[in-house]
């Protein structure tokens, strides 16, 4: 796991005080869960948070996580990584430590079976001030599996 990722699989309500837009896709999200341990894809309309769209994506779990497939990558990540992510699998993505964060990130999700908080500094280039705080929340067809992954991800200078 990369040096300055710090990934947090408890406490969810108080590591996303203070971020408004983590906090509504976590309230939304337990919403959409109900009494389940988590929703499924379908429950999910991003038409329900227009304000987090270009903030918010949506990752497909391959083969119980071998590798991991963006279908929805908000303009917001794609801007402010430099990288399109967009229907690309993590195993495409050139930058080994950007790769390594989010696969652990995703990782953490997946055997948790749970939302899940990271912070984490961007170390792309030209991006190195960039500190991160993401929720990254299951979804499942089964209510078992996690077979995709809702993110939100909100960036500050570090600096």
């Amino acid at each position: 796991m990369p040096d300055l990722l710090q990934v947090f699989v408890d406490d969810i309500d108080s590591r996303v005080a203070g971020y408004p837009g983590l906090v509504e896709l976590f309230e939304h999200w337990k919403t959409l869960r109900g009494e389940r341990s988590m929703p499924q894809r379908s429950d999910f309309d991003p038409i329900n948070v227009p304000r987090l769209l270009s903030a918010i994506c949506l990752v497909e779990v391959i083969d119980g996580g071998s590798d991991y497939y963006y279908r929805v990558a908000g303009s917001r990540l794609e801007d402010m990584t430099g990288q399109k992510m967009q229907n690309r699998l993590f195993s495409e993505i050139t930058h080994v430590e950007a790769r390594a964060s989010m696969t652990a990130t995703c990782e953490a999700c997946v055997q948790s079976a749970g939302p899940v908080v990271i912070k984490n500094q961007l170390r792309e280039p030209d991006r190195d001030h960039m500190s991160i705080t993401a929720i990254i929340l299951p979804l499942s067809e089964d209510g078992e599996t996690v077979n995709m992954i809702l993110t939100l991800t909100e960036f500050e200078d570090a600096s």
